[in-house]
């Protein structure tokens, strides 16, 4: 799995390398085997790291922790999101601001569930992409009062 140029780099700086193969640790834990394959794919090779942000600005910093333990029972035990949309973990994405947990569901797409719940893509890569690069584009909000996604957000 490859992500663009400038994201790559952030993996690097992170301690990816070429060949990075954690599978072994991934296959033991409990019910791992239920997540999506693309989400395992990336597990295998990005999880386990630290990965900076990188804001062109330098205004904002943040993290995308794919460090902290993956609770995967708790997820399929009850959907995230409304309609019955069952969500993965992917990792926790760190800043002071908006901190909050990043999910894919089973298509692909991509949500940062802080305060409210976030979709950032229907693209799992392009997802990773914007958080690692601070890019808020095209993301849709929750509007919990009507029960729908608000694109005019």
């Amino acid at each position: 799995m490859k992500f663009r140029k400038e994201v790559q780099e952030q993996f690097e700086k992170a301690g990816w390398y070429e060949g990075r193969n954690l599978q072994k640790r991934y296959d033991k834990i409990n019910k791992f085997n239920k997540l999506p394959s693309f989400l395992k794919e990336f597990l295998y090779e990005y999880g386990g790291l630290l990965v900076e942000t990188n804001d062109l600005s330098n205004t904002f910093s943040g993290s995308l922790n794919l460090k902290r333990k993956l609770k995967i029972n708790s997820y399929l035990l009850k959907p995230s999101l409304e309609g019955n949309v069952l969500t993965f973990p992917v990792g926790y994405y760190q800043n002071p601001h908006d901190p909050g947990s990043v999910e894919c569901d089973k298509t692909g797409a991509i949500y940062l569930m802080g305060e409210y719940p976030v979709k950032l893509t229907n693209n799992f890569i392009e997802g990773i992409e914007k958080i690692i690069l601070k890019d808020q584009s095209g993301f849709i909000e929750w509007n919990y009062q009507d029960k729908y996604w608000d694109e005019e957000y």
